[in-house]
């Protein structure tokens, strides 16, 4: 026996109902992954954003650490290695009591260009030459940055 079509009508509004909720919940999750996923924006991914990700992808602000960012571009002859420059950059950022993350980014063009990046503040460009200039500016931009955390609470 086949159900009347009073019964059916029902059903299938609860089953339209229960569709339009489940394209409410997942309709922007969805389309912001696949914007996340297209352009590598770390603020789009859906429910994947920490402050961790954040920091990690370097995206400023969201971290008191310095990240020195090294554009090198493609056709860039200078007289050092990536890994000589990430290396002589890491020593000379080792002497300060500050927390620092080099970051390589390759791009386009035939300069190397050097970014500090402590919070909001993004000093830079600096070439290969003059990258000592940038790294007082940095610390003491992140000696500020320190200075106005609040103090944690005391536990006890």
């Amino acid at each position: 026996m086949s159900e009347p079509a009073s019964h059916r009508a029902p059903n299938r509004r609860a089953n339209l109902i229960i569709f339009g909720m489940v394209l409410a919940v997942a309709l922007p999750a969805a389309l912001s992954y696949g914007y996340y996923s297209f352009t590598g924006d770390p603020t789009m991914r859906p429910l994947g954003i920490t402050l961790a990700s954040l920091s990690e992808s370097g995206v400023p602000g969201f971290t008191g650490d310095i990240v020195v960012l090294i554009e090198w571009g493609r056709s860039a002859r200078p007289l050092s290695t990536r890994e000589e420059v990430k290396a002589a950059l890491q020593a000379a950022m080792s002497v300060y009591p500050a927390d620092t993350r080099i970051k390589l980014r390759e791009t386009a063009g035939d300069r190397v260009r050097v970014f500090f990046l402590v919070g909001e503040n993004r000093m830079g460009p600096y070439s290969l030459a003059n990258v000592a200039a940038g790294i007082r500016p940095a610390i003491e931009a992140y000696g500020m940055i320190e200075k106005a955390k609040p103090a944690s609470a005391p536990q006890g």
